[in-house]
């Protein structure tokens, strides 16, 4: 068989996960579990992971650039994410993993900001901390 033919011919290929077993009390290795045969090849599979991989850092990238001298308007945010085609639940997701801190005016109607935790205000300033707040385009 020549190796162009092997090459134009698709091989089944089997998904997997790695999860952590329990060997004995205290004791834990990895093991391979092997799931259902699917229509993706090794490479189309790295290919999906890498580029979700490389999306998701530029966004940690645009928010470290746009909170890097202080806390900024959640509305501005917003703005700005939308003109580099930022969603929101990427956004969102960046934010939850860098553990940007949310924070709300005490005035009425007060702005939502985000910032980096070496940035946010300390309690009792003008400002109150919501880490799970302030992720919501209605709320800036």
């Amino acid at each position: 068989m020549r190796s162009s033919s092997i090459a134009a011919r698709r091989i089944p290929a089997i998904a997997y996960r790695i999860e952590e077993s329990t060997i004995s009390p205290g004791i834990t290795a990895p093991r391979i579990v092997w799931e259902d045969t699917v229509d993706i090849t090794a490479d189309e599979a790295i290919a999906a992971t890498s580029t979700k991989q490389v999306r998701q850092n530029s966004v940690v990238v645009f928010l470290l650039n746009i909170l890097a001298n202080g806390p900024v308007p959640k509305k501005v945010i917003d703005e700005r994410a939308a003109v580099q085609g930022i969603s929101e639940e990427r956004l969102r997701t960046a934010k939850e993993k860098m553990g940007v801190v949310a924070y709300h005016e005490k005035t009425v109607p007060g702005r939502w900001f985000w910032a980096l935790p070496q940035h946010a205000p300390a309690k009792g300033d003008d400002l109150i901390a919501s880490p799970q707040l302030g992720h919501n385009s209605s709320s800036s």
